[in-house]
């Protein structure tokens, strides 16, 4: 007699295969999102890390010419695009000022800036205070409105990014 082996068939079924892909694809959209998130992060430490740099560099034009910062003339409060308003005596601490603000505006767009003298590090202060207070504010997001078209979110929802830096004159 002779013996007939059965060999089983190797390899996968068509339902292993699907299996895995699905597996797989699910893999893959989770990293797809992880990557997504991690550029918004990304993008969101490069504009803070601008806007400190910008804080700091007022803060320094302020130490350099104490008179001018003492008499107002680095005083900025300056909102989305609005004419700045910087005190125009004072020469040096006048284009410091303006040159500061534009490139800002185009490192850290629709950003709002307030920077003065102040006494208590909370509220400006004019002609008083031996500090000052440099605060950037900007929207790192953009909100939609109802016809799905992008626009500027309120500075104080979801999104809102802020430096404040208080130094010593």
């Amino acid at each position: 007699m002779r013996e007939t082996s059965i060999q089983k068939p190797g390899g996968f079924s068509l339902l292993e295969v699907l299996i895995a892909i699905v597996v797989l694809s699910i893999g893959l959209l989770g990293l797809v999102g992880l990557q997504t998130s991690a550029l918004k992060l990304n993008s969101s430490a490069t504009s803070r890390s601008v806007a400190l740099d910008y804080a700091n560099a007022m803060l320094d034009k302020v130490r350099t010419n104490q008179r001018g910062a003492e008499a107002g003339f680095y005083s900025v409060n300056h909102e989305n695009g609005a004419n700045v308003q910087v005190a125009t005596s004072g020469d040096s601490a006048w284009k410091d000022t303006n040159n500061w603000l534009r490139n800002l505006e185009k490192s850290v767009p629709a950003a709002k800036v307030q920077s003065c003298r102040t006494t208590d590090g909370k509220k400006c202060s004019v002609g008083k205070g031996n500090y000052y207070m440099v605060c950037i504010k900007w929207d790192q997001g953009r909100a939609e409105d109802a016809d799905g078209k992008s626009k500027k979110g309120n500075l104080f929802e979801k999104g809102s990014q802020q430096v404040f830096l208080l130094g010593e004159l």
